[in-house]
């Protein structure tokens, strides 16, 4: 499941890239869906960052717990 998430985020993170790429150039269609674009790559980006977290901490309570 993780590594499917953070395939989605990676695949988010290179279409904003990529907008960026082609609003630099000119080539963009809308300024706004380049922002709507990266956006949702940022919220993706740092939802999975705060899941990673919430994931090592509570592996590393578990660890702690005496057997």
């Amino acid at each position: 499941w993780f590594a499917q998430e953070v395939n989605a985020v990676n695949s988010k993170l290179a279409v904003a890239d990529n907008d960026m790429i082609k609003l630099a150039t000119g080539e963009a269609q809308s300024l706004h869906e380049v922002m709507i674009h990266l956006e949702e790559a940022k919220l993706s980006f740092q939802l999975l960052a705060q899941v990673r977290n919430r994931l090592l901490d509570a592996y590393q309570e578990v660890m702690r717990m005496q057997v």
